[in-house]
């Protein structure tokens, strides 16, 4: 069982990735391939007790506070709202991903088949990805539809910026921090290659996804070395440079075309307004919708409760854009919560949020002072990771998503193994099994 379960939670990680929201399709309605692991990971978890030791740090007890006061705006409420309380409560029930991969990763010791399986990933990341974004934006009218799901407007290969954006800069972060001196050396070339290839469509096309990225890399390089920064200043300086000499300009066929002018005003359209930009009217309606519920919960009568999950609150805060009413939440996961779970909701989600980073910045520091620098470092990589998924959570529906939200509780779970294992003077990775194991 316990091998099925680690196999079938790699395949489901590494299909989000590479197809997108059309593997969250998989199965039949309502029970899709999410629900069908988390049910499978739930009856691991409760034929096991590895998961009481995580009860041993501070975080799972917030994650379990958060997760059960969730729950209490989300079960009665199921005879009225029925499967819509259940796919809404998914950005909270997910949580229990954590608490599967956690237990799985202590029970089985799997922290270096696990560093393997994302270093694998990651190479299949490179491969794919570039040839995928071609394929969507010039050759979208070709991409079969899915011949399943609730809607018949899927296509097989669903990929969105700001999900590509968040596991790009996990990458970046899993090669210059962990894998520096990678010995496959054309691997390594060609990861290069896809990682300038995609940050060039993704920072022309998503002003979310470039954020994300950016901010994510630019810690990442300070992290590892100081005298980096000058390298890939010059590497981007370059790149802006070929861009505007050239004035290259290519017609995606979409909305935006990709040209230097159009990356300028995405980075300036993330600090201000910029007139004409075709962004802008979805940046304001997201203001004015944060607003309201920032309103509603902070200052009326929906502070303690929320308006709980399963009310359409899309419909019900007047701000739908969708046909037959498919947006249900506000593109900010951390908006969600506070509008569903009301304030104490959103401070326990805070709370577990902070202590789950901070968790991990003082393990990484413990590490530093024992001499173990190449251990610490996988502690900074799921912190980097980590803040990469909250920051496109707050610009787009994706922790509510499988796509999104496995993936989140899944790294999250890792996360809460290795400050377990750092904690309880476990060896997680020494220098000898990161040089001849994880490279080899």
């Amino acid at each position: 069982m316990e091998n099925l379960l680690q196999y079938f939670l790699a395949i489901l990680l590494i299909g989000y990735v590479i197809f997108g929201r059309a593997v969250s399709y998989l199965g039949i309605p309502p029970i899709y391939v999410g629900e069908v692991a988390l049910l499978f990971g739930l009856v691991y978890v409760g034929a096991h007790f590895e998961w009481r030791k995580l009860l041993k740090i501070g975080i799972t007890k917030w994650l379990l506070l958060f997760m059960a006061w969730c729950a209490v705006r989300t079960i009665p409420y199921l005879s009225h709202f029925g499967k819509d309380a259940l796919r809404d409560g998914a950005i909270w029930g997910y949580g229990f991903f954590s608490i599967i991969i956690a237990t799985l990763v202590i029970r089985r010791n799997l922290f270096v088949p696990i560093i393997k399986w994302y270093r694998d990933l990651s190479v299949i990341f490179a491969v794919w990805i570039p040839f995928a974004m071609i394929y969507m934006f010039f050759f979208s009218d070709r991409i079969p539809l899915l011949p399943w799901g609730p809607f018949s407007n899927i296509p097989l290969i669903s990929l969105k910026g700001g999900d590509l954006g968040v596991h790009i800069a996990g990458i970046f972060s899993f090669y210059y921090l962990i894998l520096p001196n990678y010995p496959f050396r054309k691997s390594l070339l060609l990861f290069w290659i896809s990682w300038v290839f995609c940050i060039l469509f993704i920072g022309i096309t998503g002003r979310a996804a470039f954020l994300t990225v950016s901010l994510t890399t630019i810690i990442t390089l300070y992290q590892r070395s100081h005298e980096s920064w000058a390298k890939w200043i010059a590497v981007i300086l370059i790149l802006f440079s070929l861009f505007l000499i050239f004035e290259v300009e290519i017609d995606t066929g979409q909305e935006r075309i990709i040209s230097y002018d159009q990356l300028i005003t995405n980075v300036k359209s993330i600090f201000g307004d910029v007139e004409g930009y075709s962004g802008e009217g979805s940046k304001i309606w997201r203001i004015m919708w944060w607003q309201k519920i920032i309103d509603y919960t902070l200052f009326v009568e929906y502070f303690w409760t929320g308006k709980v999950f399963g009310i359409n609150l899309a419909d019900d805060d007047g701000f739908q854009v969708l046909d037959e009413n498919a947006l249900r939440s506000p593109h900010n996961g951390h908006l969600t919560i506070l509008a569903r779970a009301g304030v104490p909701g959103f401070i326990l989600w805070l709370i577990l949020q902070i202590s789950f980073f901070f968790s991990l910045w003082k393990s990484h520091r413990r590490l530093i002072r024992q001499g173990y620098f190449l251990d610490s470092l996988l502690y900074v990589w799921v912190a980097i990771y980590w803040l990469a998924f909250m920051i496109n959570g707050s610009f787009d529906v994706f922790f509510e998503g499988p796509q999104g939200g496995i993936w989140l509780w899944s790294l999250i779970g890792f996360g809460l193994a290795l400050i377990y294992a750092e904690r309880n003077n476990t060896d997680v990775v020494t220098k000898t099994s990161i040089e001849a194991d994880i490279l080899q």
